[in-house]
């Protein structure tokens, strides 16, 4: 059961692979767990513009100006997030994973949480999630995966802030 669930994981998704990532391991997974991929060449399965497309994998900061003209059904995600879900068996939310966002602490699936005396933050969010818990997502992407720059995150704020603005703002805490 449990190798079954495991080739069924990416069953009815569809990835395409930007140049930028490396295909190798990134189609092995993919194609392992049951998904379909494609890339950037003459020899891919997939066209770029397929609207089949549900994932598009992308490791850059910001989306190229002709992704564009792509189809809106796609998410774009870091090539993290391929292997996360395949290291948790389960198809996370892409929030965390988007465009140009800080990803989440890369966690080892062959780490024994309880014989290392700790269980990372991230690991009981995803077990929650896998338990059917919903959690309240960050705000900061976008549903597709695109970074909404027309928002500041704090630390953006932060940064922005003149130093008057900083102690005013430090001594109304």
């Amino acid at each position: 059961p449990e190798a079954k669930r495991r080739h069924q994981l990416f069953h009815n998704l569809t990835f395409f692979l930007s140049r930028e990532v490396p295909r190798g391991y990134l189609e092995l997974v993919i194609l392992s767990y049951g998904g379909q991929v494609g890339w950037e060449g003459q020899d891919s399965p997939i066209a770029m513009d397929d609207p089949s497309i549900t994932h598009h994998v992308v490791d850059r900061p910001t989306l190229l100006p002709s992704y564009s003209k792509l189809p809106k059904s796609r998410d774009y995600i870091q090539p993290q997030w391929v292997m996360d879900s395949a290291n948790f068996n389960f198809v996370l939310p892409i929030d965390k994973y988007g465009v140009g966002k800080v990803l989440p602490p890369h966690l080892s699936p062959w780490v024994d949480d309880k014989e290392e005396g700790y269980v990372p933050k991230y690991k009981e969010e995803v077990e929650r999630l896998k338990n059917g818990e919903v959690l309240e997502s960050d705000g900061e992407a976008e549903p597709n995966g695109h970074v909404n720059s027309d928002e500041k995150t704090e630390k953006e704020e932060d940064e922005s802030m003149s130093e008057e603005e900083v102690v005013a703002d430090e001594s109304n805490e």
